[in-house]
């Protein structure tokens, strides 16, 4: 695998996936609509756990929270319109 190459065109060098754990292959890693690119490139979401849709060790689902910044703006929705969920 090409260090520099992007496998999966989400905007993230395949090097960059594995610093921050995410799948090379794959450009949305913990599967919540968001590209891994933008979850790396905003500080307050994690591309390896879906925060609006939190499960337990057990599987069973957790309180989640799918507006970072608490504008009214789902972190989604900040996602489709590029603006940045970390800031109201």
């Amino acid at each position: 695998m090409d260090p520099q190459a992007d496998e999966d065109n989400d905007g993230l060098t395949n090097q960059m996936e594995l610093d921050h754990l995410t799948f090379p292959a794959n450009k949305d890693t913990d599967s919540d609509g968001l590209s891994d690119a933008f979850e790396v490139n905003n500080e307050c979401l994690n591309p390896v756990w879906d925060q609006a849709h939190p499960r337990g060790y057990d599987g069973n689902p957790l309180p989640g929270d799918d507006d970072a910044d608490d504008d009214g703006l789902t972190d989604f929705e900040e996602f489709q319109n590029g603006t940045n969920p970390c800031q109201k």
